[in-house]
This record gives C-alpha cells, structure tokens and sequence, in this order.
C-alpha cells in the first residue's frame, strides 16, 4: 500500500533522520505502531508484517544489549522499519547498524515529534492512499466497459458530490522524475491542506495510475470565455505544477455528468498523443488521426493482428539479422520519405525499397495501398507500447 519512503516525506516526519539500513527505504508499510513494554514480556506477537516501528527503547533504557534481542525478534515478523525517539539513546550499538544493514531494515532517529501524532498522521495518508485505489478501480472499471449514464454520473459524484455541472477533464503525466516527485508531493500537500487556497477555479482530482486526472468544472449558468488549455494551464500553475514537466492532454470538449467516462478517455487519448510527439500539451480535438486509432488499441481482435505483424518482423529480423522493423518505423515517421528514410538508417535508397517490400511480402499487405496499413500498423503498435509501459494499464 505505502512505502517507508512515502511516510518520510510527510511533514511530521521531516525531521527523521536515517543512521542504517538506506535499501530498505522502498519496504511496504502497512501500519505504524509503538514498541514499548513488549520485549519485557517477551509479547511480541502483536506486531505484524509490513508493521512500521517507533520506540525510545524504554525497555533496553538499562540494559543496551537488548536493543538487538528486540530488533531480531521483530524481523521475524518482517517489519517494514524502526524510528527511534532519543529520549534514552542518542545512538545504538554499531552491531545493531549492521543487522540492519543485512536485512534492509531502515533505522531512524528523530527527537521532538509526539508518537501518536505521527500514528495519525500515517493512518491517515494510508486511507487516502486507499480511497485513491477506490476511485482508481473506478475510474478503469468506467473506461474498460460499457457503463449506463447513470452508473457513469454515480461514479462522478462519489469522486466530489458538489461537481457543477459542465466538465473539461485533463490527463497528466510526468516527463521526468522532477515532474513524478511534484505529483507525488503535491497529493501529500493535499491530505494535509498544505496547499494554495484557489476560489478561481472549481475543480476535482484523481491520482490515476502514474498521473493525474484533474477535473475542472462550472456551472450551467456560467460561460467561460477562456479555452481549455488556458484554464488548466492557469490552474495546474496555481497548485505548483509547472506544466513543463508534464504531458498534458485535454478533452476539450465540454462534457455533462453522463458523459464523463467519454471525457477521460479522450484526455488520455490526447496525452498519449502527447508522450508519442514528445510534446507538453495537446488538445483531444488537435491529435487528427489518432481519435480513430487510439480507440482500436484496445480492441482484441485489432490487438492480435496488428501485434502478430510485429512479431512476424521481429522473427525475420531475428533470424537474418535484418531491419525491417526498424526500416518500416522511420519509414512512417518521415512520412513515406524514402530519401529521409535511407538517410536516417545510412543506407543507399534502394536499400530501404527493398526492405520495405520484404516487408510487405511477409505481412500480405496490399501493393496498392500498402503505405496506409504500414502506417496503421505500426502507429497501433507504438501506442500498445505506451499501454504496456505502466503508464495507463487496463
């Protein structure tokens, strides 16, 4: 559910300090307890797997050595980690550093924090993290089948019951770890209201898989007179994301509650265009071809085909160290250039020509229009990457 590191960057945590055990950072938490009494009566059956640890050593405060004993019974029950408040330790033994180390069991130290406080505080960024698996489940459930109107309003006013009417919805998605980090830090700004107060703007958001749908809406009565891609623009700069860093594909259609399914779709499809152009932003009505492709990627008979094409090439090149493959991709991406084709693969044209037509021999593609199902096939193929590389799922 929550890495050790998640619950670090949370501001009651910040002045954790780490002193052993760094590879373990990544460990799954599951929850935050308190060892105190426990070792005294050898009671430590209640703590749990992926249990997260805060302690003074109350029990070891006269005797060091049983810092260890208590460290090696826990990681029977394959906690997630320890913090350590230095009430009665500044520092533990080196072995115990060590043993750690071994078992990638990150130890930390900080000093002033109230231990319940950071109980609360981690309990609740793990039900915000749930209800964000909720709504994500949610959100795929309505994209991946064919829901009624009224389960796609339904799903809409969980998400916010106090949505207005009209909705332009976005997709957002890092270009780089910077990018990743902001939509992280700024979901944790949000559970602890560490944010902007924004009465500009109305809108709603959903962490969705490695990304960001952000919702804005208005009501019935009121006519904006700024485009979309001014809006979230403006929008994402006043919740400190710089839309630099990001893929940013709009659905700039105005959509009503029955209709939202249709617009994240399209703001997907729009980011994905995004990420295929290496471009920041697109709007779902600028991506051109890709409103009927995009749909297709996920259809199962169009999948097998278009995949088992690939694959055809991929075992001809294989097997006679070839590149038709490749040929056929820069091929597409110059637009049937064969001169900018031959050029990019530094090969004389009549190189190029022939791969491309031993290409078309293997697929069976027609001679007379063999340029529109290359294209189709390998554009469908570039935009299954995309799906397969967790950044959309299914």
């Amino acid at each position: 559910m929550l890495q050790v590191n998640e619950i670090i960057n949370l501001s009651l945590f910040r002045e954790f300090q780490l002193i052993s055990g760094e590879q373990g950072i990544t460990n799954q938490l599951n929850n935050i307890v308190i060892l105190e009494y426990e070792p005294i009566n050898n009671g430590y059956d209640v703590f749990q797997e992926g249990d997260f640890v805060l302690t003074s050593l109350f029990f070891a405060k006269d005797h060091p050595e049983l810092i260890l004993v208590a460290f090696k019974e826990l990681l029977k029950r394959k906690i997630s980690g320890i913090a350590i408040k230095t009430v009665f330790f500044q520092d533990i033994p080196e072995e115990v550093k060590t043993f750690s180390k071994l078992n990638h069991i990150p130890i930390f130290v900080f000093r002033n924090a109230y231990m319940e406080d950071l109980i609360l505080s981690a309990n609740e960024l793990l039900k915000t993290k749930l209800q964000f698996l909720v709504f994500e489940e949610k959100i795929t459930n309505l994209i991946h089948t064919y829901p009624s109107s009224f389960e796609v309003s339904k799903t809409l006013k969980e998400i916010n019951p106090e949505i207005h009417p009209n909705i332009i919805t976005s997709y957002i998605t890092p270009t780089t770890e910077a990018g990743a980090n902001t939509i992280y830090s700024y979901f944790h700004r949000m559970i602890f209201k560490k944010y902007k107060p924004l009465n500009q703007y109305a809108y709603s958001f959903i962490k969705y898989k490695s990304g960001l749908l952000l919702l804005y809406s208005y009501d019935s009565t009121y006519e904006t007179m700024e485009s979309s891609q001014n809006i979230i623009t403006k929008l994402l700069k006043s919740i400190d994301i710089n839309p630099e860093y990001y893929h940013i594909g709009i659905c700039d259609e105005v959509m009503d509650h029955d209709h939202f399914d249709i617009s994240i779709k399209q703001a997907i499809y729009a980011n994905r265009i995004c990420i295929l152009e290496e471009t920041n932003l697109l709007l779902y009505s600028k991506i051109g071809i890709y409103k009927l492709l995009s749909p297709l990627v996920e259809d199962h008979t169009v999948c097998h085909n278009y995949l088992n094409s690939i694959e055809l090439l991929k075992d001809y090149d294989m097997k006679y160290t070839s590149n038709l493959l490749e040929t056929m991709i820069i091929y597409i991406k110059h637009n049937g250039d064969i001169a900018k084709t031959a050029t990019e693969i530094f090969q004389h044209p009549n190189t190029a020509r022939y791969r491309l037509k031993k290409a078309v021999s293997i697929l069976g593609f027609d001679k007379n229009n063999f340029y529109e199902q290359m294209y189709i096939t390998i554009k469908l193929y570039q935009l299954y990457e995309l799906t397969t590389n967790d950044l959309f799922g299914r």
